[in-house]
């Protein structure tokens, strides 16, 4: 049973009195709250995803503090297995928090594959990780690659890779985008379902987009082809594009400092690192204000 096959009623309700079980591709979530812009959000976005049975993982709870602030200025905390490893944020984030945390819970948590900060796609049975700081346009990349250029979504944030460093592992999500990101992708696919736009956070204005229900259900892992450096360069010519080969060891010490858990797999996790860098072509790319182009350089590395 999907969340879409509830009433919203029905789905509020659960999440208010008992928590509602949501099977993500690497976990099972139980989510509890009461903010209803909150569960509005989770019930648009996530209406593709299943409404599991098994044990939870993880207890996700979206409250109030507990201190006497509550009363004075609105806010919520985000509380993982009872832990809560977030100062609280303005009421009016709920839903960016939600997702910055369970991105926490997932880094924090599964180590069962090597965790990279990337956006991941897969087409055609092939693995794109496009690693990035911020500001360097992977959502935006990636955004535009799932909602209009074929793409299934694996992730905007985390790749999943396996112990042998052969194949990638799903964790779609709804895609997160900052700032003018928001109005690109807006006019580049204005039939996609967003949340609220919601300003002054930490990364400035921030919404999030609703995955393909493709992207959500039946996808397996896949094996990577290519690991993409994307930045984006205002100063470049809109037209123009830097797009270069980068030697495998160089791109083992700049992908290494993306890693999430080494601290935890030691020298196993360097292993599959080496491993995903073996079977992947690896490129930095620079691009400038033409988003069509720096698209079709990617579909042609990912032919």
């Amino acid at each position: 049973m999907k969340i879409s096959d509830l009433t919203y009623e029905h789905f509020s309700h659960k999440c208010k009195y008992e928590g509602i079980k949501i099977e993500l591709a690497q976990s099972v979530i139980s989510l509890h709250s009461q903010y209803p812009d909150l569960l509005e959000s989770v019930f648009s976005l996530y209406s593709d995803y299943s409404v599991s049975e098994a044990i939870a993982d993880f207890k996700v709870e979206l409250t109030p503090p507990l201190s006497i602030r509550r009363y004075i200025k609105k806010q919520v905390c985000f509380k993982c297995n009872s832990k809560e490893p977030f100062m609280p944020l303005p009421r009016a984030q709920a839903f960016p928090l939600l997702e910055w945390g369970l991105n926490w819970t997932a880094t924090n948590h599964i180590n069962t594959h090597l965790l990279i900060h990337s956006a991941v796609l897969e087409k055609s049975g092939n693995v794109l990780i496009m690693p990035g700081t911020p500001g360097s346009g992977k959502s935006t990349l990636c955004a535009a690659l799932t909602y209009r250029r074929g793409y299934n979504l694996f992730s905007d944030e985390l790749a999943f890779v396996g112990a042998e460093g052969d194949l990638v592992y799903p964790n779609a999500r709804p895609v997160s985008l900052k700032n003018r990101s928001i109005d690109i992708i807006k006019e580049f696919a204005p039939d996609i379902v967003h949340s609220n736009v919601i300003h002054d956070t930490i990364k400035g204005s921030v919404a999030h987009f609703k995955p393909p229900a493709n992207s959500v259900k039946n996808i397996k892992p896949a094996r990577p082809k290519a690991i993409i450096f994307p930045k984006y360069q205002a100063d470049l010519p809109t037209k123009q594009l830097k797009l270069m080969q980068k030697e495998k060891a160089d791109t083992l010490l700049e992908l290494s400092k993306h890693c999430f858990n080494f601290s935890v797999l030691h020298y196993h996790g360097f292993e599959i690192l080496g491993k995903l860098i073996n079977n992947s072509n690896c490129y930095s790319l620079e691009y400038g204000g033409d988003l069509a182009t720096a698209l079709k350089a990617i579909d042609e590395i990912m032919e």
